[in-house]
């Protein structure tokens, strides 16, 4: 049972890494430099979705593990850094058991933008976080993000498996960052969640309660100006990603996952009906992850940090696509 566990990052992942030298000739080897660069410059090219769609299908050829995997196997928590932001030298959360930085206090993207963009959501919203503030960075946008971990959008009341117990202090966590939303009428929030959730031990979410605690959400953030979209879930991998890539590193395709099982139990429809019913819209990241198949590696990027979230250097990677898709502008 996954539940809120999907959100348990500190994984104890005692690796023995067998990296070999990846084969001359692989179409996308050098993804990393191209089109996600760290530094943002607004000059850099933007990847289309044709050139993403071409380096997933040859992620289907990789067979060895190249030697220049970025992250490295070793590289446990490839996630995005909170603190790289501006933020200001004092501020404070509410009283909800997160840190200060998940609630909106920094700004990422263009600090001088005109255009505010909020994230909110639970981890997933740290993990696309990386790809949201390349593109803002490049198209003038502000960014604030509102993240609390094993805490979904839906109105709700999930289990915490931390405290075996209702987990109230999400409740409060998504009461306040509405009201904090709300108060800065930003022209964009996105909004993402995990869908592999507990109401209760071991008792996963429905798609009917899924679809119908996203609608509430969304009804809470409606304003004038702010246009609303609902950034799905991912496929899952049925494996840890570096734990299986250091057992096959001459094998890589033992560690992809077909898209019809990644995509088992991934509330997809319900958040999609949620959105449309409220007018938000609904953007399925599906496309830019996998192929017929879920692959570990695309290129010479390591595509997932564990089975549940993908490794900020791939969220980087998608930046561009992530730019389309939310219409960003130039």
């Amino acid at each position: 049972m996954i539940g809120c566990r999907v959100e348990a990052r500190q994984r104890l992942r005692k690796l023995t890494l067998l990296v070999a030298v990846l084969s001359a000739g692989l179409v996308a080897s050098t993804l990393v430099a191209s089109g996600a660069s760290a530094s943002g410059d607004k000059s850099e090219s933007v990847m289309s979705s044709e050139r993403l769609s071409a380096a997933l299908a040859a992620a289907q050829t990789i067979t060895r593990v190249p030697a220049d995997l970025t992250p490295k196997l070793s590289n446990q928590d490839d996630i995005e850094d909170l603190a790289s932001g501006v933020c200001p030298a004092h501020y404070t959360a509410p009283n909800v058991g997160i840190n200060a930085l998940h609630f909106g206090e920094c700004t990422y993207g263009d600090p001088t933008g005109t255009r505010l963009l909020d994230i909110f959501g639970d981890s997933h919203a740290g993990m696309w976080l990386t790809a949201i503030r390349y593109a803002a960075e490049r198209t003038g946008w502000r960014v604030r993000i509102f993240y609390f971990p094993a805490c979904p959008v839906p109105d709700l009341t999930f289990y915490s498996v931390d405290t075996n117990s209702p987990n109230d202090a999400c409740n409060k966590f998504r009461t306040a960052a509405i009201a904090a939303i709300r108060k800065t009428h930003p022209a964009m929030v996105v909004l993402t969640s995990a869908t592999h959730q507990e109401v209760a031990r071991d008792l996963l979410v429905t798609p009917a309660q899924w679809e119908a605690g996203y609608a509430k959400t969304l009804s809470l953030l409606k304003m004038p100006g702010t246009q609303l979209v609902v950034m799905g879930d991912i496929p899952y991998l049925t494996q840890d990603d570096p734990v299986c890539l250091a057992a096959h590193s001459s094998d890589v395709q033992a560690c992809a996952t077909p898209l019809s099982v990644a995509e088992t139990g991934v509330l997809t429809s319900a958040e999609n009906q949620a959105a449309t019913a409220n007018g938000a819209e609904y953007i399925n990241p599906a496309p830019w992850i996998c192929s017929h198949l879920c692959e570990p590696i695309v290129g010479n990027i390591r595509v997932y940090n564990d089975q549940y979230h993908l490794s900020a250097t791939y969220a980087k990677f998608l930046s561009g696509v992530v730019q389309t898709a939310l219409n960003l502008g130039d």
